[in-house]
């Protein structure tokens, strides 16, 4: 996510706070696997420096996104029959 800074952030504060995130993620693993969440976190890092440097894995802001297409007002058949008989 941090390569995918919101429109109108500061790239720096957006990094801040998903580090901060990831630190307290990463400390309430270890309270609870420490040997899984070290070995993963090691996973991570080797896996990081096989694309470090490569052009697509440049920083992106993120722009004005496309809203999802409206859902049709009517429903078909086979949406209504999908839950029918589950609440009577």
């Amino acid at each position: 996510f941090e390569q995918l800074t919101p429109a109108g952030a500061d790239p720096v504060e957006w990094a801040g706070r998903l580090r901060a995130i990831a630190d307290t993620l990463t400390e309430t693993c270890r309270a609870v696997d420490p040997s899984s969440t070290e070995e993963t976190i090691q996973r991570a890092h080797a896996a990081a420096d096989v694309v470090e440097g490569e052009e697509h894995a440049t920083a992106v802001v993120a722009t004005d996104v496309a809203a999802p297409p409206a859902h049709p007002a009517e429903s078909t058949a086979e949406e209504e029959a999908f839950g029918s008989g589950l609440v009577d």
